[in-house]
């Protein structure tokens, strides 16, 4: 999550379940910290909802974020933990090419 503040009204929903973590998905456990990689590992279910909205992303950024950021999030939640597993939703993000 880049901005908390933008998901408090998410949290709010259920404050004592709901953890929110600030991670990058073009680096290997999502650049976690320890202390959000701690609290990652002990939630039943990671959301990974997370991309740039950019539809100029170049090839090579756009593979990096999302295909290599997907398989960090899937990574990290198939590690022995807690965690029971991972959703993926989607972004409205579509690349047209020209043929």
């Amino acid at each position: 999550m880049r901005d908390q503040s933008r998901a408090a009204s998410l949290k709010a929903l259920a404050p004592s379940k709901i953890a929110l973590v600030t991670g990058d998905l073009t680096q290997p456990n999502l650049g976690l910290d320890e202390t959000d990689k701690a609290t990652a590992l002990k939630c039943d279910l990671i959301l990974h909802c997370g991309g740039p909205m950019d539809i100029t992303l170049s090839e090579t950024l756009a593979k990096k974020a999302f295909l290599e950021g997907s398989r960090y999030v899937m990574d990290l939640a198939k590690r022995d933990s807690g965690t029971k597993g991972a959703k993926k939703i989607n972004s409205c993000r579509v690349l047209y090419e020209s043929i």
